[in-house]
């Protein structure tokens, strides 16, 4: 029996045989040079795979539309739009022209460039290669008129583990969802399109395992996405053990589906507002079965990242628009774009820095791109028509950085009231904490804003001083750190007298588990990814806030990662 880790991005149980989706070696690219005779040729044979691509697409679309929800369909259509861009099939003819070389080779290094911008930001942005992988990938099957297919019949038959490096949406679209248990694969992420539409379908689905090197076609495997394990070869005790938690975690996925359409409650009826994080687009489609209070964060760099220059204002506010009407009256928080050193879009320049994570991040980077805020806030203030956007401030350390940010949002106001004769709307302006110098602050910042939103995952970062981006060091120190509990806490007593929201998004808003340690340290508001949103409202059902006062002080005086997952067993 083999225990492997991994991470989660769909949570449930399964258990079954594995198909795996592996090529049997990597696919060769055709590289060589043509004589000057075949150009146009080599042009036209360029071009006759990319209609063929589109064609095969719309397919896609079509089939999509009729069998999903829609979200499937949203992917192939923005896979549509890579082929249609005409800078790229100019980019291709360039190369078959200038280089002298074959169609593939062309197509391979045009698609290249793009993978190059994206592989080496951090996991978020890394994410967005996959796109341009799927795309590239399904177009240099066109040279060879070789249907892709999967390796395995199994899902043919019965319903099985799908165990693959990496998942695409045309292999997910190939396959049949009643036959699928759940998704392993080596690559991924938590908002790549693959993870989209597990989530849109309910299915398991867990990244970050080794399956190439461990697995075969047609082994016995369970999938543990709750607790982050795949286990190979299991012995029948353990079967029989994951067969009865199966069992038990259906009752509770049924139980906690029931009140998805009501609104967060503990168990004694304490209110609890409930948001959802949004990292892309076409998740707010995710929400239609889910009573939901607002868009508790909702991250604009998805928008600059896919592109070689900044949207255009208009481009912004078709986003923005569709998030604030699809949550009615409820506030929809959209946080500025978050430059970094690790984030930060090809097409704006960042000068040297000796240490990035320590260096021109979040309202540290207004001086530098002044313009790109103003377009982006300009959108914002706009959208503000059509439902309840509010602005949210990235990585504030003190007061000066909410005043400079205001000033720019006070500037585009008046060009824009002045430029179309029209008043806008009040917009409500929050900070994200993500610093210890903003915690140290918080109820000077208090005073100074209308909502406050605790990033944990950067405010863990920097109160521990161990980069995300380094797994040996960040993984080495619990995620619930007592001097991140000391922190929250301070947070919390800082706005208590001020009448504000303050509400808890990042890493540990995830861990349900928490939950009661949350509440006693005086939380009611929590931003929490679509996957998770039905689940926590389902613990939180089950939480008697009378009966957890203490916890807080328990984990404040807790010394090591075990003794901290010890109490957490025992809530």
């Amino acid at each position: 029996m083999i225990k492997l880790n991994g991470k989660t991005v769909v949570p449930g149980l399964a258990i079954g045989n594995i198909c795996t989706l592996f090529d049997e070696e990597e696919r060769k690219i055709p590289h060589y040079r043509i004589p000057e005779n075949r150009i146009r040729s080599e042009i036209k044979r360029a071009r006759s795979s990319i209609e063929e691509a589109k064609s095969e697409m719309r397919k896609y679309i079509n089939k999509s539309d009729s069998n999903q929800d829609g979200t499937a369909s949203k992917i192939f259509d923005s896979h549509l739009m890579i082929l249609k861009d005409q800078s790229l099939f100019e980019k291709i003819q360039e190369d078959i022209e200038n280089r002298q070389v074959n169609a593939e080779h062309a197509i391979y290094d045009a698609f290249d460039e793009y993978i190059e911008l994206y592989q080496n930001k951090n996991l978020h942005f890394k994410e967005l290669v996959h796109d341009f992988k799927d795309v590239r990938d399904n177009l240099l099957e066109k040279f060879d008129n070789k249907e892709a297919k999967n390796s395995c019949p199994l899902p043919d038959r019965s319903p099985v583990i799908i165990a693959a490096k990496r998942l695409s949406p045309y292999m997910m679209n190939d396959l049949t969802q009643d036959n699928i248990l759940g998704f392993v694969t080596e690559e991924g992420g938590f908002t790549t399109h693959a993870s989209v539409l597990a989530a849109s379908m309910d299915i398991p689905f867990m990244f970050n395992v080794p399956v190439s090197e461990y697995c075969r076609c047609n082994d016995r495997a369970i999938l543990d996405a709750v607790n982050q394990e795949f286990i190979l070869h299991p012995n029948p005790d353990t079967i029989e053990q994951y067969e009865k938690k199966s069992e038990a975690y259906q009752r509770k996925v049924d139980k906690y589906k029931e009140i998805a359409s009501q609104p967060a409650y503990t168990r004694d009826k304490k209110r609890i507002n409930l948001t959802v994080s949004i990292n892309l687009p076409n998740e707010i489609e995710l929400l239609d079965d889910y009573n939901f209070d607002g868009v508790g964060l909702l991250r604009t760099e998805f928008l600059f990242m896919k592109q070689d220059e900044p949207p255009t204002e208009e481009e912004q506010l078709n986003i923005y628009k569709l998030a604030a009407q699809a949550s009615g009256e409820n506030p929809v928080s959209i946080r500025l774009l978050d430059i970094g050193a690790d984030k930060t879009p090809h097409y704006l320049d960042l000068p040297e820095q000796n240490n990035p994570d320590l260096g021109i991040k979040g309202a540290r980077s207004l001086n530098y791109f002044r313009d790109i805020f103003k377009t982006q806030i300009g959108a914002l203030l706009k959208a503000a028509k059509y439902g309840n956007i509010r602005i949210l401030l990235p990585m504030i350390s003190d007061i000066s950085d909410i005043n400079h940010f205001k000033e720019v949002i006070r500037e585009r106001k008046q060009e824009i009231e002045k430029q179309e004769g029209i008043t806008l709307p009040e917009t409500d302006i929050g900070a994200m904490i993500e610093t210890p110098a903003a915690a140290m602050l918080t109820e000077e910042i208090a005073e100074n804003v209308d909502f406050i939103n605790i990033g944990s995952n950067d405010l863990l970062q920097y109160t521990i001083a161990a980069s995300r981006e380094n797994p040996e060091i960040y993984e080495k120190y619990h995620s619930l750190h007592p001097s991140l509990i000391k922190l929250l806490d301070k947070i919390v007593k800082g706005t208590r007298d001020k009448d504000i929201e303050v509400s808890l998004c990042g890493e540990i808003a995830n861990f349900e588990e928490a939950y009661p340690l949350f509440l006693d340290l005086g939380l009611t508001s929590y931003s929490v990814p679509v996957s998770k949103h039905s689940l926590i409202k389902h613990e939180l059902s089950r939480i008697d806030t009378k009966e957890i006062e203490g916890i807080k002080e328990k984990f404040m005086r807790s010394r090591y990662s075990d003794e901290i997952d010890e109490l957490l067993n025992k809530m």
